[in-house]
């Protein structure tokens, strides 16, 4: 329905508050614009008994009766009477209309000094009167018709009235607006979750908000689960493809040892295949736990294991283990420190892996007698960690490939290798917060640079 949506509503609660927020302004205003009109009222009252008190004072009631024109007893437009009172004998002089519709024996005892009010049955206006009494007890009182500030006031009504309708129009329109414009975020987020539901996929990218409001945030929030979820599917379905092309041939391997084995009767036959088949699910296992870290670090969901390490340490020992292989080859590994704080927080275990990965590159493609140079140094609060061959290089137009899975370049395809070395470094250390690219030129070799935090993040 149309009342049930949200924007909907808001729009009318807005109406309403601007409604009874009109109303309340409209009634103060109108409750001062009153009390000055009555107070100016109050005012003309006072200043005509004043006025009497002083007749009375210099030439008595005759005084008071020659200079009164009964006839035409207005005051600044406003008619008005007055009643005099000394023992029993009264005077009273106005518009006769007032004497005979309102009961003037209501102003006998009253108050000096007190304001009157008289109403009648035959007018929709009262009359105020003030009452004083003078020295020698003569009771003065003068009266004012209310008529005016009446009128006014029914004015003033049917002006409101005529107004608050437009207003009324307008604040709806414009609550409208301002809901549809304020919601627009979840309107945008439920037509897309409406799309998924319905084709289950989405089709166009959430709109992210630039505003600093709640619902901004929400959607952003929703946005980036959105994307997170997208790339943790992606990253599923990309790991159901590798592994599928990456055991098919320690797989096929497996097939063939054994049907080998099934053919041949020989005891010892069967103990070498049971041994090959072993490496290749020892093989099949690296492979799938490679593939499964790469994409939990892509997903920002990879597991470490933060401890306080010796990197210095680390890197040694990496550097010992592929001594053995370079000297085989005629290489010299070059190590060189140039910082003094000597632990870091991070996983050890797969830094290790990290490094040992380029290690392992920088000793593969380089030739004999060739040297691979490992410094690491710090800047600020980063360690840096550059391993420099001088190997065959990579192509400019490869470098920004080498980090994804599975891929080999042309130069390296004849060796041996799954192509899941980098991925895996950048995977790494991407997870501890850190970034790693590489700088080359074909035939000359390449430079890789580790850039971790120094401190714990």
């Amino acid at each position: 329905m149309f009342l049930n949506k949200v924007n909907v509503r808001i729009a009318l609660t807005f109406t309403l508050f601007s409604t009874i927020v009109s109303i309340i302004i409209f009634t103060a205003l109108s409750l001062l614009i009153m009390g000055f009109l009555r107070n100016e009222d109050y005012g003309q009252m006072r200043y005509q008994l004043d006025v009497l008190e002083s007749k009375y004072e210099k030439g008595g009631l005759n005084l008071i009766i020659s200079d009164i024109d009964i006839s035409n007893m207005m005051y600044e437009g406003k008619p008005y009477f007055v009643r005099m009172q000394k023992g029993p004998s009264v005077f009273d002089m106005g518009p006769s209309v007032w004497k005979t519709d309102y009961n003037y024996s209501l102003l006998n005892g009253v108050e000096p000094g007190s304001i009157t009010i008289l109403k009648s049955e035959f007018h929709e206006f009262n009359l105020l009167v003030l009452t004083h009494i003078a020295k020698d007890g003569t009771i003065f009182q003068t009266g004012i018709s209310n008529q005016y500030i009446t009128q006014f006031a029914r004015v003033l009504r049917k002006v409101f009235i005529i107004l608050l309708i437009p207003l009324i129009i307008t604040s709806m329109i414009f609550g409208l607006w301002y809901s549809k414009n304020t919601l627009k975020p979840v309107l945008d987020l439920t037509n897309t979750i409406k799309e998924i539901i319905e084709t289950g996929k989405r089709k166009k990218e959430i709109k992210k908000y630039s505003g600093d409001d709640e619902l901004s945030e929400l959607v952003n929030l929703f946005s980036t689960l959105f994307d997170s979820n997208e790339n943790l599917i992606r990253g599923m379905k990309e790991t159901l493809d590798n592994v599928s092309h990456d055991l098919r041939t320690p797989l096929t391997r497996i097939r063939g040892i054994s049907e080998v084995a099934l053919t041949n009767p020989d005891p010892e036959s069967h103990i070498e295949a049971l041994s090959d088949t072993i490496e290749e699910i020892d093989s099949i296992i690296k492979i799938l736990n490679a593939l499964l870290d790469i994409t939990a670090s892509e997903n920002g969901v990879l597991k470490l294991d933060i401890q306080r390490f010796n990197i210095k340490n680390l890197i040694e020992k990496s550097v010992d283990l592929y001594s053995f292989i370079a000297e085989d080859k005629a290489i010299n590994l070059l190590l060189k420190f140039d910082f003094n704080q000597e632990y870091i927080y991070g996983d050890e275990i797969k830094i290790r892996q990290a490094i040992a990965n380029i290690l392992d590159n920088a000793v593969k493609y380089s030739g004999k007698g060739e040297v691979v140079e490992i410094v690491v140094y710090s800047i600020e609060d980063r360690l840096i960690i550059k391993i420099k061959d001088s190997g065959i290089g990579i192509g400019q137009d490869e470098i920004k490939n080498i980090w994804d899975r599975l891929y080999r370049s042309t130069r390296s395809r004849n060796e041996p290798g799954l192509g899941l070395g980098l991925s895996m470094v950048r995977a790494i250390i991407t997870a501890h917060n850190g970034n790693v690219n590489v700088e080359s030129i074909v035939g000359e070799g390449s430079t890789f640079t580790i850039n971790l935090p120094l401190t714990k993040k």
